[in-house]
């Protein structure tokens, strides 16, 4: 190799310079492997070159690449004919069984669509979404937002479905009573983080019971798994009542250390009657091109605003100010005065009951707790706003009488944006779930990935 081909390679090392560190460290490395056997003289007859070429670039920034904001319209997008200050704050229901209702203040020109909106395990206050939440309300949604839970560790796992539904009951039954909001209550969206995405899933499946409007839309955002051995979080119902024109879309992100796709295919395999057409996996990949760098982890859902705390929405706050201190336990309790006298062997189950759902609420507080340091300093950023657009689109797709493969084909679903240099961040990908069989009696279920998504491990 020439002096002329040298005089390239030093070109490219000093190019390097303004790319990222690690990249430019890792090519360097290589090139400099390759020149190690040339003569002294031609390294810096090559240089001497070199330094002629790359000049105009020494004195170039170095700039990193910085993510995408939200978009300015469409699915996601900034394009709200509501303003934040427009949006009415409402308190139905009372104790555990209490919810928030955020809506469009004045009246509707037509019917708004309902999203019932599931928070993990211990994130009570819609603080802790009230991005999302704000985005949702100023697209003309009625969102109900279930407490299921006053305080951290109020609940045990088993009755966070019952305590959420007496919420959602309550809050439609007070919107009923506001004929301006006109909530079309004609088919629900149920979305759910975490542990919620396994509440939404079983309220979803009460629904195909009478017991609420019928489900049109099941998403799940890094959805957990429910109830398995090991596995601090609610329990998964039989998913079988589920209406068979609902949608289930379950999202889930390439760093979820937490969960994986486990608590996605958990649920998409319960609600296997669905059928292929009628369910999807969507993969969220991260992405370091530049700076912030975009990861999807279990907790990307998470989209802070101070603004939405409990304490700053009229009747929100818990009646308890004082939430129970780690490791608490919950007071037995005095017998109702007049009420009958037990049987020492009734007394005796009487309290080993106690005994062990003081243990159940012991354990969740603790792991809401736990859970919840996760959720500490995150920022809004470009991995909401594309969580925010893919449920939008699964919205706007399953309002418009689409199914799951209507949604898979769209190529909006897949595009997450560019950086500001122009390149595009990495690719959704989606997989559509094999037809649930039986093998043990048992069911599992099998999945085939897209062919219009990335594969695993991509750029």
């Amino acid at each position: 190799m020439g002096v002329a081909a040298m005089s390239a390679i030093l070109a490219v090392l000093l190019r390097n310079a303004a790319a990222p560190a690690r990249r430019a460290a890792r090519r360097s490395t290589q090139l400099c492997r390759r020149a190690a056997g040339f003569p002294r003289q031609a390294l810096l007859a090559a240089g001497l070159t070199a330094a002629v070429v790359a000049a105009p670039l020494a004195s170039a920034p170095a700039l990193a690449m910085g993510a995408p904001g939200q978009p300015k319209t469409g699915p996601g997008g900034a394009d709200y004919a509501i303003a934040a200050t427009d949006i009415e704050k409402k308190v139905f229901g009372e104790g555990n069984g209490r919810a928030l209702a955020f809506f469009p203040r004045g009246a509707a020109a037509k019917a708004r669509p309902v999203v019932v909106f599931l928070h993990a395990p211990g994130a009570i206050s819609p603080s802790w979404y009230g991005a999302w939440l704000e985005h949702l309300a100023r697209r003309g949604n009625v969102v109900i937002y279930p407490l299921y839970e006053e305080t951290v560790g109020a609940v045990p796992y088993d009755e966070m479905t019952g305590e959420a539904l007496k919420g959602v009951r309550a809050a439609l039954a007070g919107i009923a009573a506001m004929p301006d909001v006109k909530a079309d209550v004609s088919g629900l969206s149920f979305l759910g983080h975490s542990g919620g995405a396994i509440i939404a899933a079983n309220l979803a499946a009460l629904s195909g019971r009478d017991e609420l409007p019928p489900a049109r839309l099941l998403f799940g955002a890094m959805p957990a798994r429910g109830g398995a051995e090991k596995i601090f979080a609610p329990p998964l119902a039989n998913l079988a009542s589920i209406p068979p024109k609902a949608v289930a879309v379950m999202l889930v992100g390439d760093r979820d250390s937490v969960a994986g796709d486990r608590g996605a295919r958990q649920i998409l395999t319960a609600a296997g009657h669905l059928g292929q057409d009628h369910r999807l996996i969507a993969r969220a990949g991260s992405d370091n091109h530049g700076l912030p760098a975009v990861f999807y982890s279990h907790h990307a859902a998470v989209a802070p605003n101070e603004e939405w705390d409990l304490a700053k929405i009229p009747g929100a706050a818990p009646a308890s100010a004082n939430p129970a201190a780690p490791g608490a336990r919950p007071a037995a309790g005095k017998a109702a005065e007049g009420a009958p006298k037990l049987t020492p062997q009734e007394a005796r189950q009487q309290r080993e009951e106690q005994r062990k759902r003081n243990a159940a609420l012991w354990r969740v507080g603790y792991e809401e707790r736990r859970g919840l340091a996760g959720f500490e300093g995150r920022t809004v950023g470009a991995g909401n706003y594309a969580i925010w657009k893919i449920y939008d689109l699964a919205m706007d797709t399953v309002t418009a009488g689409g199914d799951a493969m209507t949604l898979k084909r769209d190529p909006k679903l897949y595009d997450m944006g560019l950086w500001s240099d122009g390149w595009p961040l990495r690719r959704l990908s989606v997989e559509t779930p094999k037809p649930v069989v039986h093998k043990d009696a048992q069911e599992v279920s099998q999945g085939a990935p897209a062919a219009g998504g990335a594969p695993r491990g991509a750029r």
